[in-house]
């Protein structure tokens, strides 16, 4: 299990072994407050304090030590990673980072912020609230294949919480009378 600390400064990321119930490693971060995404061999930071910076950070997995910082060339709103890639959400982009060679290999372009992002079923899901929408890009073409409206209201916002058995997970902060 993978986390972040708020506190002491700096913050940390951390490794828990749920077995043993313990931190069993743990790393200053260089972002000052983060969401960050397992995969490709590395766990990858994005700094949601400075996403003007456009940087991801790499660390390795087993020393949780400074591997690099990549920049993504725009604003970063999202992150997720699996076995293959690392995809960063945008303001009007979607980044794809070879973990192999820490490049970015692609950019998407999309005429909304991807503010959410996720991985499975052979494709990448981007949610954002702001367009009222979920889209599916397709990996092996690098662009967006399908895109389904999400109705939300002002100030509300889209979480993709699972991508699972055929299933896409989206969840709002709609608050019901």
């Amino acid at each position: 299990v993978w986390a972040r600390t708020v506190r002491p400064r700096p913050q940390q990321l951390v490794k828990i072994d749920p077995g043993l119930n313990r931190v069993v490693a743990s790393g200053p971060l260089e972002a000052t407050r983060h969401s960050f995404a397992i995969g490709g061999g590395a766990v990858w930071v994005r700094d949601e304090r400075r996403p003007d910076a456009g940087l991801v950070f790499r660390y390795d997995p087993t020393t949780l030590s400074l591997v690099r910082a990549i920049a993504v060339g725009s604003r970063t709103t999202s992150i997720t990673a699996d076995k293959e890639n690392v995809w960063v959400g945008g303001s009007g982009s979607v980044t794809r980072i070879d973990p192999a060679t820490d490049r970015v290999v692609a950019r998407i372009a999309t005429e909304w912020a991807a503010e959410e992002i996720a991985t499975g079923g052979g494709s990448v899901w981007i949610a954002s609230a702001g367009a009222q929408l979920l889209a599916r890009l397709d990996p092996s073409r690098n662009e967006i294949a399908e895109i389904v409206p999400i109705p939300v209201r002002r100030y509300e916002s889209l979480h993709i919480v699972a991508v699972d058995a055929g299933f896409v997970w989206v969840a709002s902060n709609l608050v019901l009378p």
